[in-house]
Formats: C-alpha cells, sequence, structure tokens
C-alpha cells in the first residue's frame, strides 16, 4: 500500500515538474507580483504613462467577441512605440507620423498586423510614390488623456521629427471629468502598504507557471475587488461580457454626466501651439463609440464603460456629453484650421464595427484606416518636406503658413 502510494506521488511529481518545464519553455505567462518582487516602482517622473521598449504580449479573445481573432500579437519597437523600428536620426527619405491617444488609439486587443496605425501605413504608402517611405507610429496607451498626449508629445515625440501627429481623444478626458481629475496635477501622497507573510508565500509560488494559471484561473472567483477596479484591470484573456454584466448590475442614474471642456480645450490648442512650432503637421480625430446605437440595439449587451465614479449612466447621456467633447475639437479645428477626421460620423454604431463601447474590431481598423488613409492623402502634402536641420529651421523661422 505505501509502496503504491509512495509510487503514485513520484508520479505525480514527475508529471507536475514536466507540466511545469513545458508551460516555462513554450507557454510562458508573466508573473502578477513581478514589481513587487524587484521592489522597484516605475518612476514616470515626466510621461505618467508609456509603454517600454521590445514588449511582446500575446492576447487571447474571449467566445463571442464581435469581429476579433482568437489570438494576436502586440509588440512595441526599440523606443516604447507599436510599430516598425524607429531610425535615429531619421532617414532623409522617412516621412515620419505618430498617432497619440488611448486605447482606441493602441488597439490592445487587435493584432500588430491588425492596428489601425499598422493599415494606415499599408494604405498610404500603397497611395503613393516610392520616393518616400511613410512609417506610422504608435504611441496609444490605455486611460491617457490629453495632459497625457500633451507629455507624451513633449518628452518623448517632438525629439525624434515628426512630420505628422494624429490627435485622436475625447473618451478618456470624459471618464477623467466624471473621476473629478485635477488637470493642474497637486502632488498626492500615498501610503506605502506593509509587506504580509502571506504575500511571501504567494511570491514563492508564483514563480512558477503552474500556481499562476491557478491564480489568474481563480482571481475572478475569489476577488473582492469593485466593479471599477475590474473594469481597469487588462488581462490577456478578454473578459468583456464579465466586466459588462458587473457594469449591468448597477441601476441607471438619471443623472448628467459631468463634463470638463475648458482644460480639454486648453490642452487641444497646446497640442496645435506645440506642433506648429515644431513645423510638424496635425490631424485631430473625434471620438466615436457605440453608444446609444440605433441600429444595433445587441451593442449594449458589450457595454462595460456606462458606469463611472459609483454611477452607471444613460447610454444617451453618456453619447451626448461625447459629442460635447467632440464638438470642442471641431470648433478648435475650425478656429486653427486644423484638419479634422470626424470619426464620430464615420463610423456606426454597430457591432461589425466596434467589439464593446469604444474599441475597433478588425472590420472597424480596417474601415477607419482606410477613410483616415483618404482624407490625409486629400489634406497632406507629402512632399513639402525636408529632414536636414538647417532646412527644418528655415521652414520654421520663416514660413507664415504655421502662424497661428
Amino acid at each position: 500500500m505505501k509502496k503504491t502510494i509512495l509510487a503514485a506521488f513520484v508520479s505525480i511529481l514527475i508529471g507536475l515538474i514536466l507540466t511545469e518545464i513545458t508551460l516555462n519553455l513554450f507557454f510562458p505567462i508573466g508573473d502578477p507580483y513581478k514589481e513587487d518582487k524587484e521592489g522597484r516602482a516605475l518612476i514616470r517622473e515626466y510621461i505618467e504613462t508609456q509603454h517600454e521598449p521590445n514588449l511582446f504580449y500575446r492576447f487571447y479573445s474571449e467566445p463571442g467577441l464581435s469581429g476579433m481573432d482568437d489570438s494576436t500579437r502586440f509588440t512595441t519597437n526599440n523606443l516604447g512605440f507599436r510599430g516598425p523600428y524607429l531610425e535615429r536620426p531619421k532617414t532623409s527619405n522617412e516621412y515620419r507620423v505618430f498617432m497619440v491617444g488611448g486605447s482606441t488609439t493602441e488597439c490592445i486587443r487587435l493584432d500588430d498586423s491588425l492596428a489601425i496605425t499598422y493599415l494606415l501605413q499599408e494604405y498610404l504608402n500603397s497611395h503613393i510614390d516610392d520616393s518616400i517611405s511613410i512609417k506610422v507610429y504608435n504611441a496609444g496607451k490605455s486611460g491617457d488623456k490629453t495632459y497625457d498626449h500633451l507629455a507624451m508629445l513633449v518628452h518623448r515625440i517632438m525629439h525624434l521629427e515628426p512630420d505628422l501627429i494624429i490627435i485622436f481623444c475625447g473618451f478618456n478626458d470624459l471618464t477623467a471629468a466624471a473621476y473629478n481629475k485635477d488637470y493642474i496635477h497637486l502632488p498626492v501622497y500615498q501610503t506605502v502598504p506593509q509587506i504580509k507573510f502571506s504575500n511571501y508565500i504567494k511570491f514563492l509560488l508564483t514563480e512558477f507557471q503552474i500556481p499562476r494559471r491557478l491564480y489568474y484561473g481563480l482571481r475572478p472567483i475569489l476577488s473582492d475587488e469593485s466593479t471599477e477596479e475590474i473594469q481597469m484591470r487588462i488581462s490577456f484573456t478578454s473578459n468583456y461580457k464579465e466586466k459588462a454584466r458587473l457594469n449591468n448590475e448597477h441601476p441607471i442614474s438619471s443623472s448628467q454626466p459631468r463634463v470638463d471642456l475648458v482644460p480639454y480645450k486648453t490642452n487641444l490648442i497646446s497640442i496645435i501651439g506645440l506642433a506648429q512650432v515644431n513645423d510638424a503637421d496635425l490631424v485631430f480625430m473625434t471620438q466615436a463609440t457605440s453608444w446609444n446605437s440605433k441600429i444595433d440595439p445587441q451593442t449594449r449587451e458589450w457595454h462595460w464603460t456606462t458606469y463611472k465614479n459609483g454611477v452607471r449612466y444613460k447610454e444617451a447621456y453618456l453619447d451626448q456629453a461625447l459629442e460635447e467633447y467632440n464638438d470642442v475639437m471641431r470648433n478648435v479645428s475650425g478656429e486653427f484650421r486644423i484638419p479634422l477626421f470626424d470619426t464620430y460620423k464615420l463610423v456606426p454604431k454597430s457591432l461589425e464595427y466596434f467589439y464593446d463601447d469604444c474599441h475597433f474590431n478588425i472590420n472597424g481598423s480596417i474601415y477607419t484606416s482606410d477613410l483616415l488613409g483618404d482624407f490625409i492623402l486629400r489634406e497632406i502634402d507629402f512632399h513639402d518636406r525636408d529632414n536636414s536641420d538647417s532646412n527644418r529651421h528655415i521652414k520654421l523661422t520663416k514660413s507664415g503658413k504655421k502662424n497661428f
């Protein structure tokens, strides 16, 4: 009897070891406590959020996620942008484009080859002569607002000689208003929690692949996270249906969502000034969503962001509030003669183009990138550039076309 138990134990142990080795070599997943174990915090002195260089992630889609592949790759280049290798200094024939925004720009659930920036790059290069090499870099980051876009432009992008900057924003500034975010950015101090003995046990176990999978599998069941904490978490396998379920458990309020349009307008104007003094062309894009759809009622089954700061708002009210932000962008674009691609009016509110509240699925990315590419070809003169430092300086100081 003892020999049988021992043999079974040894067999199980060998099986676990072989499984662990196989998972570690061929199917590794990230350590949920990596930053805690390393005992370091990522200090972002000037830029609050950004991707690290040379990232590689593989994401998976839950069943039923509209218009999405089962598995996708997400990578960043040598400077932390999604897109091709970034040459420094810029080659003489490169026309350099940066697209800046939040998660709708980032396209984290779309494969590298299907992100809006990659498709835009392919579209533009296929419609212009070979003397110019157009490279489009994705500087989108989930949750980023206009003040994050400004920080990204000032501290990261302008040094890299952009020829064209595309700003796709609005959604996260609306969310920021709901949470009463401070655009002045006064200092915030937090108490550092003490590490408990149980944390060391978790740290030890999650050194191995099998416990990591148990952690990710059991977390939705055992977690005591709030709806908002779950909403903000990005998982390797999507969980939008669960997020929508939690979102919809809350009663719908009759209150209107708060908007904060003055700092939004100020930030857009600051972006314009920054682009102009650095001799970069600029395109603004309004924000599109599937909220309050009149053509596809099934969209609301996948909406998980209508619950903000303890209140679940009516989709019609959120849609109206977002249009107030879009109107600010339209007015600023008209006042300063900035080309405006009106995404809100061009992309139908349907699961044919979105997989949730605001993120493009594959068809939405293709559809929007083609329309955007055609718009840019009409609005931007790609041949009106000179990448030499001396000539860029002459254009800055003597050209009157960029003045306010």
